[in-house]
């Protein structure tokens, strides 16, 4: 009789359920930062963040702005390790570093349902930076008008 070998449990792979993200999920990054800046006014953006984190626990609601600039970090750190390129990033790609970015600090906060909102959120958070901040827009490879 063969021995049982010890199985560590497999992690589950969060993957979006929503119909919008599926469509962009193979597209870069910085292509969707590049749409959503092309298509759409800083206040749409900001009028959809606040949609977007209604959703969220009420202490991400309160705190969102110092959890955007912890992200902002977190994405700096792991471009300048040369873990990412922001430039060539696919969404779903960047997906997955916000969860890794949601289990280091705010594991007790977000839920898998909050994921979504998240990437849709921060997405326009950055596309707002983007519109008015240039090296943000070097960052991520995006242009805003003729010269970027």
């Amino acid at each position: 009789m063969p021995l049982k070998k010890k199985t560590t449990p497999k992690k589950k792979k969060i993957v979006s359920s929503n119909k919008h993200f599926k469509r962009i999920a193979n597209r870069s990054y910085s292509e969707w930062i590049q749409r959503l800046i092309n298509e759409f006014d800083e206040q749409w953006l900001s009028t959809n963040v606040q949609r977007e984190i209604c959703f969220m626990p009420n202490a991400i609601q309160a705190y969102f702005d110092e959890v955007c600039m912890d992200f902002g970090s977190f994405l700096r750190k792991k471009y300048e390790e040369d873990k990412i390129d922001l430039h060539t990033i696919k969404c779903k790609e960047m997906y997955s570093v916000m969860i890794e970015f949601s289990n280091t600090k705010y594991d007790d906060f977000f839920h898998e349902d909050n994921f979504d909102n998240l990437f849709f959120a921060s997405s326009y958070v950055i596309a707002t930076v983007c519109l008015s901040e240039r090296p943000f827009r070097k960052l991520f490879g995006v242009r805003k008008g003729l010269f970027g």
